[in-house]
């Protein structure tokens, strides 16, 4: 058996030897050459690009830093200009109101103003009747003094003006067309 062994081993070791200095030499053969000068250029080539690549590294870590920074303000700015546009619809929305209670009011105005008007002239027909009444008067009577004026004569001076205050009320209301009675 120690014959098997030295007979297998040894033919198999010396082919794994032949085996591993041919690689070896076909190795250095097929390797290019690098000579010191190479080297040193090579190595200081390849410092100077490891410390562009730290401080590419380094600015990204800041610009992520930047942009995680932006972004929040970009959100911040976001939620205002939304809140702005909530508050813009709402004072749209009481502009519109505001609007609206505008035009009533005027038309309201307008009424009381057309109203005023027929107060106004109501008013100087009623002083324009006082006055005839007074000049009447005066011209027949002469002028007493208000403590001799007669009871009477002014209740019927009050009936008269307040008949006649119901009688223009009566024709102002009978002038409108919707306050007129209709005949069944």
């Amino acid at each position: 058996m120690r014959y098997a062994l030295i007979e297998i081993l040894v033919p198999l070791l010396l082919a794994l030897l032949v085996g591993y200095v041919l690689s070896y030499l076909i190795h250095r053969w097929r390797r290019r050459r690098v000579s010191r000068v190479e080297w040193n250029a090579l190595s200081a080539n390849l410092r100077k690009a490891e410390t562009e690549l730290e401080a590419v590294r380094s600015d990204q870590e800041k610009l992520m830093d930047e942009r995680k920074k932006l972004t929040g303000r970009v959100r911040a700015l976001t939620a205002d200009a939304e809140s702005a546009r909530a508050g813009l619809a709402a004072a749209e929305r009481s502009n519109d109101q505001l609007s609206g209670d505008l035009v009533s009011s005027r038309d309201r105005v307008t009424e009381l103003e057309a109203s005023l008007r027929a107060r106004s002239s109501e008013l100087l027909a009623v002083r324009r009747e006082l006055e005839i009444s007074r000049k009447r008067l005066g011209a027949s009577r002469e002028r007493k003094e208000p403590e001799t004026v007669r009871p009477e004569f002014l209740a019927g001076r009050l009936e008269r003006d307040e008949w006649l205050t119901q009688a223009k009320h009566l024709v102002k209301q009978l002038s409108d067309r919707k306050n007129r009675p209709t005949r069944p």
